[in-house]
Parts: C-alpha cells; sequence; structure tokens
C-alpha cells in the first residue's frame, strides 16, 4: 500500500488546491466558544469551571492537551488547540458539572500539508511529541490528583498518536498514563487497520482502515515514527479514534479514489456539530464523572486568631487534600508579625511585638511535590481612629463589619486613661452601654456571624462593673460575663453564631469614670 500512486496524486492535488492547508483555518475549523447554531459550541457557558492553562495554573480535576491540524494558525480564542479541538474540548466541559478543567494547545510547528515533501514537516510532529510528553509529565509530578485528556486533529492526531507509543515505551510514564482518562485523536493520519480501541464515524474498522501516513511513500517521521503496532492492552479503553468514511487523511485508501471528496469530507466534517464527536465524548465524560471530584489542595486555616502584644501566641495551619506531611515557607518578601516565627510544619509561635503586617503568603508543598501560595491574614482590628474626637459613632463602621446601635449616643474619646487612644465610650460621661451587630462589610443591612468576637475594655477601676453579653441571630443569648479585673480588660467572646453583643454597666455609677472599648475584633 505505500507508495500508491494514487494516493501521493491525491495528496498533491490537495496540497496544490489549498484544500487541505487554507480550509484547516477557515470559519469551520476555529469556532469559538459559544457560537450560535451549535450543540457543542453552545456549551462554552457550562457549569464546569473552565480556564487555559499556564505555568500558575493551580492543580485541576481534567487537564485538555489539545493538538491543531496541519496549517492551522496558533489563536488565543482556540487556546491555540484549533477549531475542531476547541469544540471537543467545550463539549467536554459541558457534560462535566462542577470539575476544573484547564486546556493547552500545544504550540508545536503545525506545518502546512505543502511541507510533507520537506523534514520540516516531521521536526514539527517531533516538537509536538516531545512538548506533550514534556507537559504532562511535569504535571503529573506536582499534582497528583490531576486527570488528563490529550487530543489532537488531524497532523495533531498524528503527534498525540506518536506520543503515546512513546510514553507507552517509558517508564517514567506509568503514572501519567494511568491517570490519562482518553486519546481523543480526529482524523488520525496513523491510523492502523484493526488497532484496537474504541472507534467512531462512517469508517469503520478493517483491513483497508488506513491513516495516510500508510499510503503515501515517506510519510514515516523523523525522531518520533508511525507503527503499525496495536494499541497496547492497557489503553484500549482509553483510546477513541474518530474518522469519516473516505477521508483523505484517516481513510486513506478509499479517500485516494475521490480525492477532492475525501478532502472536503476531512475539512468539513468533526465539528462542534458532529455526531460522532459527541457519541465519543460521553463516554469520556462519564469516565470522570464515575470518579468522585477531586478536590483542590488547600488550607483549612486561611485566617489564624488575632494575637495580643506582648503575651505568647501559637496556631498551627494545616493542609487539606494533599498527600501529608506538608512543608511550609516564607516566599521571599514575605514576613510575619515581629516576634512570630513559622515552623516548617506550619506552626506560628512567638510573642508578638507588632500586629502588623495583618496578612501574609505562604507556600505549601505536600509529600508528592503538589505546591501552592494561598494568602493566611489576622483578623483587621477597628481601632476608632477613623474619626474625629467627640464624633458620635452609629454607622461609620458598617464597611468594617459593624454596625453600632443608633441611639445610644456613643462617641470617639481620647482619653489617655483609656486603652489606645481613640477608643469608643458610652455616654454621656462615659456612662451609657455600648451595643454592636456583626454585618456584611459589602451588604450592611446583611447580618453575618462569628464564632469569636475579641476587644478591650478599660480603663476599669473596680473589678465586675461591666456585664458583657453576646447573642445569636434570632436575638437568644449564648453567654454573658463579667469584667474581672481593674485597668485594661482583654475580653474574647465564644460561641456558635454571634451576631450581637453589649456591654453596660451592672449598675448606674459601677464605674463613676466610664469605661470604654479599643481593638474590636472577630473571627
Amino acid at each position: 500500500m505505500r507508495a500508491s500512486k494514487v494516493a501521493r496524486w491525491a495528496l498533491a492535488t490537495c496540497a496544490a488546491s489549498g484544500l487541505v492547508a487554507s480550509p484547516l483555518t477557515a470559519s469551520a475549523e476555529s469556532t469559538p466558544a459559544g457560537s450560535s447554531g451549535s450543540a457543542i459550541g453552545r456549551a462554552a457557558v457550562n457549569p464546569a469551571q473552565v480556564s487555559r492553562l499556564n505555568a500558575l495554573s493551580p492543580c485541576q480535576d481534567i487537564v485538555f492537551y489539545g493538538l491543531r491540524g496541519s496549517g492551522e494558525p496558533l489563536d488565543d480564542r482556540t487556546f491555540d488547540m484549533g477549531g475542531k479541538v476547541f469544540a471537543a474540548f467545550n463539549g467536554l466541559a459541558a457534560q462535566l458539572p462542577g470539575r476544573r478543567i484547564a486546556g493547552e494547545g500545544i504550540a508545536y510547528p503545525a506545518q502546512a500539508v505543502e511541507a510533507v515533501i520537506t523534514r520540516y514537516y516531521f521536526e514539527g510532529i517531533d516538537v509536538g511529541v516531545t512538548s506533550v510528553m514534556q507537559g504532562i509529565l511535569r504535571r503529573s509530578a506536582t499534582c497528583p490528583r490531576e486527570r488528563y485528556v490529550i487530543s489532537g486533529y488531524s497532523q495533531g492526531a498524528m503527534v498525540a498518536h506518536r506520543a503515546m507509543f512513546a510514553m507507552a515505551k517509558d517508564s517514567r510514564y506509568v503514572n501519567a498514563l494511568s491517570r490519562t482518562v482518553a486519546f481523543l485523536n480526529i482524523a488520525d493520519g496513523d491510523r492502523v487497520a484493526n488497532e484496537m480501541g474504541r472507534h467512531y464515524g462512517t469508517s469503520k474498522e478493517g483491513s483497508f482502515s488506513f491513516g495516510v501516513s500508510w499510503a503515501v511513500f515517506g510519510l514515516d517521521g523523523n525522531s518520533y515514527k508511525p507503527t503499525k503496532a496495536k494499541v497496547p492492552a492497557a489503553l484500549q479503553p482509553k483510546w477513541f479514534s474518530i474518522c469519516d468514511s473516505g477521508d483523505i487523511v484517516c481513510d486513506a485508501i478509499k479517500g485516494a479514489a475521490n480525492p477532492l471528496g475525501g478532502v472536503g469530507i476531512h475539512t468539513s466534517h468533526y465539528g462542534s456539530d458532529s455526531t460522532a464527536v459527541r457519541d465519543a465524548l460521553r463516554p469520556i465524560a462519564q469516565s470522570v464523572l464515575a470518579k468522585a471530584a477531586l478536590p483542590e489542595m488547600r488550607l483549612t486555616t486561611s485566617q489564624l486568631p488575632m494575637p495580643v502584644l506582648g503575651a505568647s501566641y501559637s496556631a498551627q495551619l494545616q493542609g487539606l487534600n494533599g498527600v501529608a506531611p506538608y512543608r511550609f515557607t516564607l516566599p521571599s518578601g514575605q514576613r510575619l508579625p515581629a516576634g512570630l516565627t513559622m515552623s516548617s510544619t506550619g506552626q506560628v509561635s512567638g510573642i508578638p511585638t507588632s500586629l502588623s503586617p495583618a496578612a501574609f503568603s505562604v507556600l505549601v508543598r505536600d509529600s508528592k511535590g503538589q505546591t501552592i501560595r494561598p494568602t493566611v491574614t489576622f483578623p483587621m482590628a477597628i481601632t476608632f481612629d477613623e474619626v474625629s474626637l467627640g464624633s458620635t459613632v452609629t454607622t461609620q463602621y458598617r464597611a468594617n463589619g459593624y454596625n453600632f446601635t443608633s441611639g445610644l449616643g456613643m462617641f470617639t474619646s481620647g482619653d489617655g486613661a483609656n486603652p489606645t487612644s481613640p477608643v469608643l465610650s458610652g455616654s454621656p460621661l462615659f456612662q451609657g452601654p455600648i451595643e454592636f451587630t456583626l454585618v456584611q462589610p459589602t451588604g450592611p443591612t446583611l447580618p453575618r456571624s462569628a464564632s469569636n468576637v475579641r476587644f478591650d475594655i478599660g480603663y476599669l477601676d473596680a473589678a465586675g462593673s461591666i456585664r458583657i453579653s453576646w447573642y445569636n441571630a434570632t436575638g437568644a443569648l449564648i453567654g454573658s460575663t463579667l469584667t474581672s479585673t481593674y485597668g485594661v480588660a482583654p475580653i474574647t467572646l465564644a460561641g456558635s453564631g454571634i451576631t450581637k453583643v453589649r456591654m453596660e454597666q451592672v449598675f448606674m455609677g459601677a464605674e463613676p469614670a466610664g469605661y470604654a472599648i479599643d481593638n474590636l475584633i472577630d473571627w
């Protein structure tokens, strides 16, 4: 079959007429996600969390490697995958609600068909094979829960075909191949008769079902060559080949009998309205859905309790969804509040001499090498220094998440006897109650709740003089306590669903000089 004069004439005719190179870049080949009139194109707005893969992408549930066909340009609109593969990418994402799916178009030199008689065509295929293999090896080592789909159209399918055999022979790729859900080959020029796996489209498996690599002399490649070997048994359930009868590239023997028609089939079929593509995507999606959603590695403690100046502090950072043990380090340029340090196990401890900075980034690496860089915060304390002394405070701190009850006449004072000037005081003359509710900073009329609320009360002249009560969203009392010290009393309230706090003297005159609060915070 190699050196078929009819096949060679067909290929030359296609190249000379531009019917192979040009149509691959036409609108039918580069339909962007969201195009109307297309079942798969309309699926671009889908419940999956779809993104384009880059060097900073976190670990995903699925990474889809796409390989465009001969002559298709690199195009941001198709993630550099080419129109047909991008349509398949969107079609798969539409069937995977809630999954995190990133796509990467392999930027190999997909030479136009005219270059097939030169070494450059096959050098481009070699680059594509190497790029796919390096990418999946790197991702599989960094993200131990990630799964993969490798898909190509025409020349891109030949890249995927040769990459599959190269990985199958290399022990370094055992893990990556075990987590590869599918090889989705569309109009594969390396197609082999009776190669096994799953086949879709009108060109059925048979003894003459060969791709163009086997019909035209010289299409054997440089470093990575086609092979007539069957798909390895372990990968056969993951091998999805799509070809329509008479396609000049994937059904080359039959296509050579009508080369112009074969070119038309190759360039106009397999788009977003292709029944064969949809039929192939369905079991791939089912294979993904049969497994639990892959949770993203994260911290369970993205906010730490607020330190107290001069007091011993200890808090533990803890990873989740990775493989323990975890290692914690501070990236360059990041620091903790003065006096605190972080161990490699994520223990933050020390005696703080500052409450700044209020946030820092941390590098977290699990035992399999998966790495994340989340931001850890301390709650932001309200110090009442944003308004002028003597200002009556009612709703000024809603944007910070606190709505002080109007009508109680609270005001800010610079009295040096109080904790840290300025402070929020009761009235008149520091005699009244101080009361606030927790609200959403982005929607101040909406309530929120906390498990801990902390503030300072001062300056106290008597023990047991101030009652603090805290309530839930229904107004039910969660707890009540009395101050038990003189001077400044640090108060921490704990309970499920704290939404309101009230502070008042146990009786009029219990604190003749009055009282005030400062450094309000919750978490």
